[in-house]
């Protein structure tokens, strides 16, 4: 004997557990031609071993490497690394901050320093700047702390609070963020390969006959490090 009701109730203020989709292209932090204000939630984040890659249409692709059977480790391409943490931007907005090891040295350097200077200092205490040079330059990136006001200014004190309401409204996950790609996409977008062994057949103009979404990351990371490294949490400065 069936279960289904004749009627059913419909209520449209009953809470839904549909989640926000991600809008990957806003929520990266864009680093701009000079100085560059955020401030760092935590000091925990993620990072990952990336191959920087031509897709099939020639376009360069940043690869999260699943690393079990990579088609781009099975070709020998270079594996590099990047760190993914969550800051305030200039304007009091949460970002996903994507950086290689060039800014990461120098994040350890400035933690160095506060811990001599103040055992109990911390980094999410402070804003930074990363200054991106033109391009070319060498180094690309660097990175300072915004000096200590004893007495913030009207402008400081409105910054600190919109960093956190911010922080307390925050609902990025970064597990959700930071995934592998699987072989089966790096197959059909790098190699133009589909699941059943065919070749991708292009459409006309060059375009992927299926649409990629994401967001191709590695605006912000220095093409240098040959570390492999798999996806795994980050508590860098415990």
């Amino acid at each position: 004997m069936s279960n289904e009701q004749p009627v059913k109730d419909v209520d449209f203020d009953a809470p839904t557990n549909q989640k926000k989709k991600i809008n990957y292209k806003e929520v990266f932090l864009q680093l701009n031609e000079g100085d560059n204000l955020i401030r760092f939630i935590n000091m925990k984040g993620k990072k990952i071993g990336t191959h920087w890659v031509k897709d099939l249409n020639g376009k360069q692709r940043s690869v999260k490497c699943p690393i079990e059977g990579c088609p781009c480790c099975r070709e020998g391409v270079q594996t590099q690394y990047k760190t993914f943490m969550k800051v305030v931007d200039k304007l009091g907005s949460i970002k996903i901050f994507e950086f290689g090891p060039q800014i990461m040295n120098q994040i350890k350097r400035i933690i160095s320093d506060l811990k001599e200077d103040d055992p109990n200092a911390s980094l999410p205490q402070r804003d930074i700047i990363v200054n991106k040079g033109a391009k070319g330059s060498n180094p690309l990136y660097n990175v300072k702390l915004v000096k200590f006001n004893p007495k913030p200014s009207p402008s400081e004190q409105l910054r600190q609070q919109a960093i956190e309401e911010a922080i307390k409204s925050d609902e990025l996950d970064l597990s959700e963020i930071v995934v592998p790609w699987s072989v089966s996409r790096i197959n059909e977008y790098i190699y133009g390969i589909k699941e059943d062994g065919q070749p991708l057949v292009p459409k006309d103009g060059g375009e992927d006959t299926q649409e990629d979404t994401s967001f191709n990351y590695g605006a912000n990371v220095e093409n240098t490090d040959t570390s492999k490294k798999s996806e795994e949490d980050l508590s860098m400065f415990d």
